[in-house]
């Protein structure tokens, strides 16, 4: 089982160069990521009173998620021609968010830490929304698309990415205000 644990935001952006199946990720793997955000959250929710969002990716080549990115930490790669293929939220209060994926179109919406895209079938994720289920909070989180670069902050259920363009996402970050 490889599970890749991101140390800091910098080495978050280059991920272990020597995984590169990403066809095969257990069950066991996405329950204890799905574990580890939830369990991040809770942490830093007890230290913010605006609340807390994590999420983890699933890249191109990549054995695994990468996790946990918290508060706003980019999620992916950039420069590196890396499309991200899933990815999950979970944050204070429940977040639900819905995922563009190549040749399906939009996905039916997923919450609080469900898999949105997919996995193993090299597929891009080209754009993607987010809202936060807790009226206390605002949700907003920025996408870096291939060949257009960050696009610029994008909250509360607006499409982050593009749709029609056949262009992947490589990187994202998310924040909870």
């Amino acid at each position: 089982m490889t599970l890749i644990w991101p140390a800091t935001a910098s080495s978050a952006a280059v991920p272990d160069e020597t995984a590169t199946n990403s066809s095969f990720v257990t069950d066991d793997e996405t329950r204890a990521m799905r574990q580890a955000l939830q369990a991040e959250v809770n942490r830093r929710t007890t230290l913010s009173a605006t609340g807390s969002v994590c999420y983890a990716v699933h890249l191109q080549n990549i054995d695994g998620w990468l996790y946990p990115y918290c508060d706003g930490q980019i999620a992916g790669t950039t420069g590196q021609n890396r499309q991200i293929e899933a990815f999950a939220v979970t944050g204070t209060g429940g977040v639900c968010y819905s995922a563009h994926v190549q040749n399906i179109g939009w996905q039916s919406e997923r919450c609080d830490n469900e898999d949105a895209g997919t996995m193993g079938r090299n597929l891009q994720l080209e754009a993607f929304k987010v809202k936060a289920t807790g009226a206390i909070h605002r949700i907003c989180y920025e996408a870096h698309v291939q060949n257009l670069g960050w696009q610029g902050q994008r909250c509360d259920g607006q499409v982050a990415g593009t749709v029609g363009q056949n262009r992947q996402i490589e990187a994202m970050a998310i924040d909870m205000k």
